[in-house]
């Protein structure tokens, strides 16, 4: 029986001496990812609290206990503490086991960015505490990894950022015929079509190709008028008169996206077209247009239609 004793008294010693040697009293919790986003996007979904109600993993868990909301994952807890222009502070707890971290955010060479999640763990002296510690540590490790994966993915995917999906392109088709009015009142789909008319009938009569759909530039003017700008790519030059013309395109980059709905929707596409170039600090040598898929007279329905919205680029 002593003998029992001893061998018990020696697995123990041996146990809590192993928590000591392995387990540090002090964890370092760090986690980085790169993401390929601007640093403005950063700005409006990570350092501004509002924007993690956006992209929370757990969208059912998120507490709003103003001044700050609690983000629930697997059972911990994150709360913000404060945020400057490239750090958030945080606090994280797990049962009865607070940790404070943060969260910062580094431009690298290349523009994109590394968001490095970072923590102090104590573990304390006391065996019991320092190995459950421990383990909770390692858990919170584990979540914070999932949880930048998941953002990462959020942030790269430019619907979620701009509630549409972007492209690069280039533009394909040189020359345009094109003709332009300026109108008192915002323009009817039958006015915009009768200035498509106009161009499908010298399309017709000098037997050329038209390579896409009709292109459709609305422009506010300064006396609150509307000038309205139609025009339909060709396959070469043909002889013009009157108001029509032949715009020649540069053949650079564009921005494409797709939307479906009336024109308020190609408003808005175009409004989070300027966002992106803004984000992307890209700049316009030319106006944007709207390329009209759908045949807006022949289909009333405006929820159908289908707009294929191009913003040339540098």
């Amino acid at each position: 029986m002593r003998k029992g004793f001893f061998i018990f008294l020696t697995v123990t010693i041996a146990l809590v001496a192993s928590v000591y040697v392995f387990i540090p009293n002090q964890l370092q919790i760090s986690q980085t990812v790169t993401i390929h986003t601007p640093e403005s996007v950063i700005d409006k979904f990570l350092v501004r609290e509002r924007g993690w109600d956006k992209w929370w993993p757990d969208q059912k868990n998120i507490a709003y206990t103003p001044p700050h909301n609690f983000y629930w994952y697997s059972g911990t807890s994150f709360r913000f503490s404060k945020s400057t222009l490239s750090t958030v502070d945080l606090e994280i707890t797990r049962g009865n086991f607070e940790i404070p971290a943060s969260l910062d955010f580094v431009v690298d060479s290349t523009g994109n960015i590394q968001a490095g999640w970072h923590a102090t763990v104590f573990t304390g002296f006391n065996p019991l505490i320092r190995f459950r510690r421990y383990q909770q540590a390692k858990t919170v490790h584990e979540h914070v990894g999932n949880i930048l994966r998941h953002v990462k993915a959020f942030l790269e995917n430019d619907k979620n950022i701009y509630g549409i999906k972007i492209r690069y392109d280039k533009v394909k088709d040189s020359l345009v015929l094109q003709t332009k009015i300026v109108l008192k009142t915002y323009p009817t789909t039958g006015e915009i079509y009768a200035l498509i008319g106009e161009l499908r009938k010298a399309i017709a009569l000098n037997k050329v190709k038209a390579n896409d759909f009709p292109m459709l530039n609305i422009t506010q003017l300064e006396d609150r008028s509307y000038q309205v700008m139609v025009g339909i790519p060709i396959s070469k030059r043909i002889p013009v008169k009157g108001n029509l013309a032949i715009k020649e395109m540069v053949l650079g980059n564009i921005l494409v996206t797709e939307v479906r709905g009336g024109n308020q929707t190609v408003e808005n596409g175009l409004k989070q077209m300027e966002n992106f170039m803004s984000d992307h600090r890209h700049t316009s040598p030319a106006i944007p247009f709207a390329s009209l898929v759908t045949d807006r007279m022949a289909e009333p329905d405006t929820s159908t239609w289908v707009t294929r919205i191009y913003y040339p680029i540098y």
